[in-house]
C-alpha cells in the first residue's frame, strides 16, 4: 500500500486539532495562559515528555511549540474526551467508542489514521476553519467536453475564523522556534507541527506537517515493519529536514506570503510585569514602556477585560517605620519601574526629605530629628516615562517621636 493509505499512530501531529484548536474555540485559554509543564498522574496514566525533559510554567503557545506532553494532557482532560472527539467527526480522522483515553492527548488511538487523513485536517487552518475532505478527480469530461462527473465538494466549518488566526499564531512559533525550527531557515513564513511516535525502545514513526498560505506538505519517516529507526530521527530532525528541501524546491522562483488574520482576533499588549510575576493576562498600560509589553494574539469574543495601571497610577507596599534611639529608618520594597518620594510633616512644615531617583531603594534613615517631637512621613509612588512623571497615591505612614531614653509609635 502506499504511504497515503497506511494506518499508523499520529503522535503529537494530531495535538493542534484535536486540543488545542477547540480549547481555544470554546474560550477556555487564551494562547499566552500559563500551565505548568510537569510529571502529572490521572488514575494511573502519567505521560512523559520527550526525553523526560519537563520546563515549568509555559504559555498555552510555548506548549504547543515545545510539544509538551503533559500541558497537552492536561487541556484534553480540562476539554473533556467526548467534547474533543466531536471535532473529529466530520472529518477523515473518525475516532471510535474505544478512543476514551487521556493518550488521545498524546495522538495514540486505536485505529490509527493515514498521512493524508492527518494532512487533510490541515487544510482547516487554511480555510478559514472550513474542512474540505480530499478528493483527487474535480469532474470528468468526454471527448465533446459534456461533464461526465463532477465532484460534489463536502465542505463542514469546524472552528472558527479566530481560533484559526490563533492556531496559526502558535504553528508559525513552532516552525520559528519550537521543534519545527529548521524551518526557520527558510527565507518565507512557515507553520509547521512535528510528531514523534516511539516507545522505551526507540522511535518507529517520525512526521513534519508544514504549510504556507498556498500548500501543505506533509513527511513521514518510518517503516512499515515498526521496526526502530536510528536514535537520532525525530520528527524534528529527519523528517523537518525533509520538508524544509521540499519547500526549498518548490520555493525557487516565488514566495509565500504569510496568512493574513481575519477580522475575528486582535493583537494586543499585555503587562508583561504583572504577567510575568503572578500568570495573570491584563492588557498593557497605555504609559508602559514597549520593554514592559509583551504581544499576543487574542480572539475578538474572548479577550482580557482588566487594564492594567501600573504605570499610569503606581502602587507599592506599605512601607516598614522603625524607630530608633536617634533616628528612624523607613525599609522599602520598591519594583524596580517604580520610585518614590518620602515627605517629612514635624507639625510646622513638610518637606521633601527623599527621592530614591538614583539613590538607595531599600530604606531611608532620617537622622535629621529631634527629641520630643512627633513626625509624620508619607511616601508617593511614581513613574517617569519621557520625562513625565505619573503619581500613586499618597501613603501615610504612622506618627513616631524620639525620647530622650525609649521610643514609641503611636
Amino acid at each position: 500500500s502506499s504511504v497515503n493509505e497506511q494506518k499508523r499512530q499520529l503522535g503529537s501531529t494530531l495535538k493542534p486539532f484535536l486540543v488545542y484548536a477547540p480549547v481555544i474555540e470554546e474560550n477556555q485559554v487564551y494562547s499566552c495562559s500559563k500551565l505548568k509543564d510537569e510529571k502529572i498522574n490521572y488514575n494511573g496514566y502519567s505521560p512523559s515528555n520527550f526525553n523526560d525533559k519537563y520546563y515549568g510554567e509555559l504559555t498555552v503557545k510555548k506548549a504547543l511549540s515545545t510539544s509538551s506532553n503533559t500541558i497537552s494532557v492536561k487541556l484534553l482532560n480540562q476539554l473533556g474526551i467526548e467534547n474533543a472527539k466531536k471535532y473529529l467527526n466530520n472529518t477523515l480522522v473518525k475516532l471510535t467508542e474505544k478512543d476514551n483515553s487521556l493518550t488521545l492527548a498524546l495522538g495514540n488511538t486505536t485505529n490509527g489514521y493515514s498521512l493524508l487523513d492527518v494532512s487533510s485536517l490541515y487544510t482547516v487552518f487554511l480555510n478559514k476553519g472550513v474542512y474540505i475532505k480530499p478528493y483527487s478527480v474535480t469532474k470528468i469530461t468526454n471527448e465533446n467536453q459534456t461533464i461526465l462527473y463532477k465532484r460534489k465538494v463536502e465542505k463542514n466549518k469546524i472552528f472558527s475564523n479566530g481560533t484559526v488566526d490563533v492556531i496559526n499564531d502558535m504553528l508559525f512559533e513552532c516552525a520559528k522556534n519550537g521543534t519545527a525550527k529548521k524551518l526557520n531557515q527558510l527565507s518565507f513564513p512557515v507553520y509547521s507541527k512535528t510528531g514523534t511516535v516511539g516507545n522505551k525502545n526507540g522511535n518507529t514513526d517520525c512526521y513534519s506537517i508544514a504549510y504556507t498560505d498556498q500548500l501543505i506538505i506533509s513527511t513521514w519517516v518510518g517503516n512499515k515493519s515498526d521496526t526502530m529507526l536510528p536514535n537520532n530521527y525525530t520528527g524534528g530532525s529527519i523528517a523537518t529536514e525533509h520538508t524544509k528541501k521540499i519547500l526549498e524546491k518548490i520555493y525557487t522562483n516565488n514566495t509565500p506570503l504569510k496568512i493574513e488574520n481575519s477580522k475575528e482576533s486582535i493583537l494586543l499588549k499585555i503587562d508583561k510585569i504583572t504577567f510575568d510575576k503572578t500568570g495573570d493576562v491584563f492588557i498593557a498600560d497605555e504609559n508602559a514602556p514597549t520593554r514592559y509589553v509583551e504581544e499576543f494574539l487574542f480572539k475578538i469574543n474572548n479577550t482580557p477585560k482588566t487594564v492594567s495601571n501600573i504605570f499610569s497610577k503606581p502602587k507599592i507596599e506599605k512601607p516598614i517605620l522603625t524607630v530608633f534611639p536617634n533616628c528612624f529608618n523607613i525599609r522599602l520594597c520598591l519594583p524596580y519601574y517604580i520610585d518614590i518620594i518620602i515627605y517629612k510633616d514635624d507639625g510646622k512644615t513638610k518637606k521633601e526629605v527623599y527621592n530614591s531617583l538614583n539613590n538607595d531603594k531599600t530604606s531611608f534613615i532620617d537622622y535629621d530629628v529631634l527629641h520630643d517631637r512627633t513626625y509624620v512621613y508619607s511616601v508617593i509612588p511614581y513613574t517617569i516615562l519621557n520625562n513625565v512623571k505619573r503619581f500613586g497615591d499618597e501613603i501615610i505612614l504612622p506618627k513616631v517621636k524620639l525620647e530622650s531614653n525609649d521610643w514609641l509609635i503611636d
